[in-house]
């Protein structure tokens, strides 16, 4: 927030703040905590010159538009620690104290290595063992190994309760699996920060104050982690919302928000109630909507500031999904004509954004609309080529990295399962990578798939032994263009090398570990926050989104709250998406639905729909949708 700019009474509260005391600051959407948090920042470096500073949010993106922030106000208060997502920060403390839990070098599988190396393994070995399992259920038990990671807790797996002998074995199995290939799953990792600084003497964090943004968002493992943080003298600062808490997938929950100054026994308190985004009539739905929340603790209700906008609010229905679309383009086009950029409209959904997209996709193109083009971010970390060159980055990073010989092994034709589970009975190493070597010295080993293996592993040592990575001088760029730059011609697509190119952005000055630790979480950051055209999204992804024009569609009962979900947190997701827009806010429904959009929620396929009890409940009438003209702008 520029210094000219005035700041409320609020505001001012909580950048008088001590640096050396944990607060509290519960800010509303649109309330300015990003530009208050930069501001607080310079007056306390000012007042410190020496205080060592950390920033933590929730996604790669919002660490970059921080980061552009505190470059925009000359700020370099973090000094060499950019802003982090929590798991980069519980990354950053498991690199630094190496912990004998865990194998090192740190390895996090990305979601290719996920389905085609690791799932199908797990697979193959329960069978082996007896247990009648398919791919569904290996993914049920990997999720549910991640929730007790989250947790910090197993006594809530479902799976855990109703078939513990498969859970056992499965658990079992995993820890062989994931000691032969050295890897550690992305879900862990602030359990294992968390639990490494609890078995620690010494500081193991060189810091004095820790931000944490969008702490709503955090579960009990990135919680324990921040406790143990603060066990070190260190002054956490937790901005949030229990409004916007929306991330149940991952066991995030509003507790922790709500309850924070009790768990780390602060006083400090700081509401930030003064939306400078929106305000009018889509503000006033949107606070009557939360204040519906049954565990929502009393608080100020969210009003606009001077400087908001008198956000309108549209709630439309239409007969069919088909009038629907229609209508939606039909809005849209109207916006664009009063002059609001493509990229300042947002079309938000309750879930199966690419489903929507496909419903208004004629219906846009009919009228010369641009979409967001939405990189698919797993399909180019599944090309052949660019798992190629990953694996290799890989093994200059580590030349036992099982998990990147075992993909190279998957990637060269004729080499198959009966090879890969003879590489793993050799005993006589305990990881992948040992055993491959093993073999391929065994002159006894000369099938087809030994030799090509041989090949494959003779060809690459001899051009590591050539290519050290301490040799590298990477100037002014970073590991995305070195490793376009790297390869040949040809060897990856366009979307690939802008894929490389663009992480550079978000992750510059880290090491190559890092870099790949961190490129799939934050390329599928990049995707969402790409502009364009016109967004289609989840209102999840919409959180942090500030927009000209929200149409939010499908408000409709069996849709949103959908059935078998929170009823709380569906009504903060609503919500969420209610508050995105500076000008206009349009709630759409159907009252027949036939296609791909009557199959999401509950599938109710050319059955009548009524609109969503959460706008019933607050005696909002809709009005004939095809009779709607928007504002101009």
């Amino acid at each position: 927030m520029p210094d000219s700019m005035e700041y409320s009474p609020e505001q001012q509260a909580f950048l008088a703040h001590s640096p050396t005391d944990s607060a509290r600051v519960l800010a509303g959407p649109g309330t300015g905590k990003s530009f208050t948090s930069v501001a607080y920042l310079e007056r306390a470096i000012a007042a410190n010159p020496d205080l060592r500073v950390g920033y933590v949010t929730f996604t790669r993106a919002a660490t970059a538009e921080f980061a552009k922030k505190l470059e925009d106000a000359e700020l370099s208060a973090l000094g060499d620690r950019r802003p982090s997502t929590v798991h980069g920060f519980a990354l950053g403390v498991l690199m630094r104290q190496r912990s004998a839990r865990l194998p090192y070098p740190l390895r996090i599988p990305d979601q290719w290595e996920i389905r085609e190396l690791i799932e199908p393994d797990l697979k193959a070995r329960l069978l082996a063992r007896g247990s009648n399992v398919n791919i569904r259920t290996i993914r049920e038990l990997l999720q549910e190994l991640a929730a007790g990671f989250q947790t910090l807790s197993t006594t809530r797996s479902k799976l855990a309760q109703e078939q513990p002998d498969l859970v056992s074995a499965f658990q079992g199995v995993w820890r062989v699996h994931r000691q032969l290939y050295g890897y550690t799953l992305l879900s862990e990792l602030p359990m294992q920060a968390g639990g490494v600084l609890q078995d620690m003497d010494e500081a193991g964090v060189d810091l004095d104050l820790l931000i944490v943004d969008e702490y709503q968002d955090l579960n009990a493992a990135d919680q324990r982690l921040l406790e143990e943080v603060a066990h070190r003298s260190v002054a956490i600062i937790a901005i949030g919302d229990d409004d916007q808490s929306i991330y149940s997938w991952r066991n995030a929950a509003p507790d922790g928000i709500r309850t924070f100054l009790s768990t780390f026994n602060a006083s400090a308190d700081y509401p930030l109630t003064l939306s400078q985004r929106c305000g009018g009539r889509a503000l006033e739905v949107a606070a009557s909507l939360i204040e519906q929340d049954s565990g929502r603790a009393p608080k100020p209700r969210l009003t606009p500031s001077d400087r908001a906008n008198p956000t309108e609010f549209g709630y439309l229905r239409y007969r069919s999904n088909t009038a629907e679309a229609r209508g939606v383009a039909d809005i849209i086009a109207r916006r664009l004509a009063s002059g609001v950029a493509p990229e300042e409209i947002a079309v938000l959904v309750r879930s199966s954004a690419n489903t929507w997209k496909r419903e208004l996709a004629d219906h846009l193109a009919e009228r010369e609309i641009p979409v967001q083009d939405t990189t698919d971010v797993d399909a180019t970390f599944a090309e052949t080529g660019f798992r190629r060159i990953l694996a290799i980055a890989h093994l200059m990073v580590n030349r036992d990295d099982s998990l990147a010989w075992r993909s190279l092994l998957h990637l060269t034709a004729g080499i198959g399962p009966a090879f890969i589970r003879l590489v793993e009975a050799d005993t006589g190493s305990p990881i992948f990578a040992g055993r491959l070597r093993n073999l391929i010295r065994d002159d006894a080993q000369n099938s087809s798939a030994a030799r090509k293996a041989r090949e494959v592993v003779l060809e690459l040592e001899a051009w590591l032994d050539e290519h050290s990575l301490e040799a590298v001088e990477l100037g002014d760029d970073g590991w995305g263009r070195w490793l376009t730059d790297y390869v040949q011609a040809g060897e990856l697509t366009q979307a690939a090398m802008d894929l490389l190119i663009s992480a550079d952005d978000l992750l510059q000055g880290v090491s190559l570990e890092r870099f790949l630790a961190e490129l799939q979480p934050t390329a599928r950051d990049q995707a969402v926050t790409a502009t364009g055209g016109v967004r289609i999204m989840s209102m999840s992804q919409s959180k942090g989104l500030t927009v000209n024009t929200a149409i939010v569609m499908g408000v409709e009962a069996q849709n949103i709250p959908r059935p078998g979900c929170d009823i709380d947190e569906e009504r903060r997701l609503l919500y969420v998406a209610f508050t995105r827009a500076t000008h206009l806010t349009v709630a759409t429904f159907a009252s027949r639905r036939t296609g791909g959009t009557a199959r999401v929620g509950e599938p109710r396929v050319a059955q009548q729909r009524e609109r969503s009890p959460f706008l019933s409940d607050l005696d909002l009438t809709p009005s004939d949708g095809t009779a709607y003209i928007p504002p101009e702008t």
